[in-house]
């Protein structure tokens, strides 16, 4: 593991056994922090309204607008806002492989940003990156995805939305998705759009949890 990090009033990351705190830490009051198992990128929300990465940037997972070998210092993600889930707790912030996505205002609306070659940032398309956040859409036609809450594994994302429905898209080599297409193989048949996992639609969802090709 690369990095650790505490969510409380102060952020902490080290590659060693002890905790350091953050260089220009931006602000003394983080409302959350995310990392994930797969992630060499890490993320927070600050009560001040601010989006920050930083670590991995070689995809471009830290929003910033450029591609670097990594950005040592929490840097503000272009363009986000911050939203609460709807009962006031604190945003969701994920960090994939090589992707990273947010619940932002308006809408509830998932962005996400980084490598897009397994179609994991949800906007339609697949291959590339993009350096900056993107809308998550709900199909071809571009319809909004409002969502409760985020997940991120490897190459690929899962969502709660507003029905409490799970709701995937990204790599579905190994069957991650849910969506009954185990070992679909090339990326050109991964989902670009968020598939419903089917054999839970008459159950709702309360949470998620993100692995490197798989969520349990």
């Amino acid at each position: 593991m690369f990095k650790q990090l505490s969510a409380a009033t102060q952020v902490s990351c080290s590659r060693s056994s002890e905790p350091r705190l953050l260089e220009r830490n931006p602000a003394r009051s983080v409302l959350k922090a995310a990392s994930s198992p797969v992630a060499i990128t890490h993320a927070l929300f600050t009560v001040l309204g601010a989006a920050m990465c930083w670590g991995d940037n070689q995809f471009g997972q830290v929003g910033n607008g450029a591609i670097s070998t990594s950005v040592p210092v929490p840097t503000r993600v272009s363009g986000l806002m911050p939203a609460t889930n709807g009962a006031g707790q604190p945003p969701t912030f994920v960090a994939g492989q090589r992707h990273t996505c947010a619940i932002v205002l308006p809408g509830m609306t998932p962005m996400c940003w980084g490598d897009r070659g397994a179609g994991q940032l949800g906007d339609g398309q697949i291959g590339g990156l993009s350096l900056t956040p993107v809308p998550v859409v709900a199909d071809p036609a571009h319809a909004p995805f409002p969502a409760f809450t985020l997940a991120a594994g490897d190459s690929h994302t899962c969502a709660i939305d507003t029905g409490l429905h799970v709701q995937c898209w990204g790599d579905d080599r190994v069957g991650q998705l849910g969506d009954g297409r185990s070992g679909a193989g090339a990326s050109s048949a991964n989902p670009t759009f968020p598939v419903a996992a089917p054999s839970i639609l008459d159950a709702p969802a309360i949470g998620l949890a993100g692995g490197k090709v798989r969520l349990p």
